[in-house]
Formats: C-alpha cells, sequence, structure tokens
C-alpha cells in the first residue's frame, strides 16, 4: 500500500526536531550538538515551500543492499526504514552518496538527473544529516560524531557557496 503523504512545512519541522532532541540527549559533546542544530536551523531557513512529501523509505538504498541472483532482485538491511521525504532512497541510490565521493559531488550528479530545484535538495540534505545522526548516535553503531561533524560542515559549505 502506498504510504506517501503530504504534510505542511512546520509538522515536517516537528517531525525533525524531535527526533533530532531525542538523540541529542544521549550525545555529551556540547559543541557537536550546537554544530547539527545550526545545520538544521540553516537549512530549514532557507525551504520555502508549505508543504512535503514524506513515505517509508529504506534509508540506506545503495549497491551493496541490492541483491540480484537469477533474474531476483532482494533489497536488505532495512534497520535505517523511516518515515522520510519521499525521494531520499533515490538520492541515496543514484547520487552515490555512500560511495565516500564527496556531498557537493553527490548533489551535482543529483542535480544534473533529476532535479536542480533547491527545495528538494535542502529536503535532501535534511535526511541525510538526520541518517546520519541515526546511524551514528544509535545505540548499535554510537561513535564519536566525527562523521556526522564532517557532514555538517560540508552542508554548511555548501550552503554558503
Amino acid at each position: 500500500e502506498p504510504s506517501k503523504e503530504v504534510i505542511t512545512i512546520n509538522d515536517y519541522k516537528n517531525l525533525i526536531n524531535l527526533e533530532v532532541d531525542t538523540i541529542l540527549k544521549i550525545n555529551i559533546e556540547t559543541n557537536l550538538n550546537e554544530l547539527i542544530l545550526k545545520t538544521f536551523t540553516t537549512i530549514f531557513s532557507l525551504i520555502n515551500i508549505e508543504k512535503v512529501e514524506i513515505s517509508w523509505t529504506h534509508g540506506d538504498l545503495q549497491e551493496a543492499n541490492i541483491l540480484s541472483k537469477n533474474n531476483e532482485i532482494k533489497i536488505i538491511d532495512w534497520e535505517s526504514a523511516d518515515r522520510r521525504f519521499h525521494l531520499y532512497d533515490y538520492f541515496t541510490l543514484f547520487s552515490k552518496i555512500r560511495t565516500n565521493i564527496s556531498l557537493k559531488k553527490s548533489i551535482d550528479i543529483f542535480n544534473t538527473k533529476y532535479t536542480k530545484d533547491t527545495n528538494v535538495i535542502y529536503l535532501l540534505l535534511i535526511e541525510e544529516l538526520r541518517f546520519s545522526l541515526n546511524e551514528k548516535f544509535s545505540l548499535n553503531f554510537f561513535s564519536s560524531g566525527k562523521i556526522t561533524k564532517k557532514l555538517c560542515n560540508d552542508i554548511l559549505n555548501f550552503l554558503n557557496e
């Protein structure tokens, strides 16, 4: 059954803020928390739409999570599935962001093939940061936040270009 729904940008922001607040409560590095909040605030300040389409997404759709054998395809590694901006899986798969290329290069790839709509790019940046927070600060994948810090800096640099 299709899961796409349209919500207001304020409801979307509230959904993100609730999740971020919960995640940041487990992180004790104040400077990183401030950087994460600054990054979300900056992106949200640039968005000029009233509605956002969200749906259930895989969250980490990349070639490594697609198995093919005898003309049968299976998608694996669903622990990041969640309700997100509906184009996020397209972005993670087709932009090659999970192949360790730069954020800017990933966005350029996506822009060239799919859209140059800045609001779409901003929503994808929010979702990428959201993914990083959930991945890097979960009990399963807890790390020092170095990757999330780099992502925040990459996003802010991209937005300032």
